[in-house]
């Protein structure tokens, strides 16, 4: 609990140390507010996959593209 709000943390495998953790569609029905932070090539994919009906989204992804000078 942080703020007095329940933090969980949806999650495609489970991590040894991370308290609170589910499956992400689990935490993402279970949810009020979704906080998204995905690598961008797979935002797509998971947001289809998810009900968010009803639900206040705050997207942190950015499109970024990595440049490497060669």
């Amino acid at each position: 609990e942080r703020g007095g709000h329940d933090v969980v943390y949806g999650v495609r495998k489970a991590y040894e140390g991370l308290s609170k953790q589910k499956p992400v569609g689990e935490a993402v029905a279970e949810a009020e507010v979704v906080v998204v932070a995905l690598p961008w090539p797979a935002t797509a994919e998971t947001l289809g996959a998810l009900d968010l009906r009803g639900k206040i989204l705050f997207d942190c992804t950015n499109p970024c593209l990595l440049y490497t000078s060669d």
